[in-house]
């Protein structure tokens, strides 16, 4: 959706739109953080393969976190 829109809006600027799975990964970067004990603004690297739905899957194999400062 976020493409097509992007494509029938061009005098909107493309970094402007976000998928449905932006929320996922939002909230897989949360629940990361929160088990951590970091902010979520110090959880990096989490994507989310497939879809806004039951057939998605969230992957942290490449995500950093920053703890006492470090990553």
């Amino acid at each position: 959706n976020a493409l097509i829109c992007s494509k029938y809006a061009p005098s909107i600027p493309k970094e402007n739109f976000t998928a449905m799975t932006r929320l996922d990964q939002n909230r897989a970067q949360a629940q990361i953080a929160a088990k951590l004990g970091v902010p979520v603004q110090d959880v990096r690297n989490v994507v989310i393969w497939g879809n806004h739905s039951s057939t998605q899957f969230p992957d942290a194999g490449n995500a950093v976190a920053k703890i006492g400062g470090v990553e």
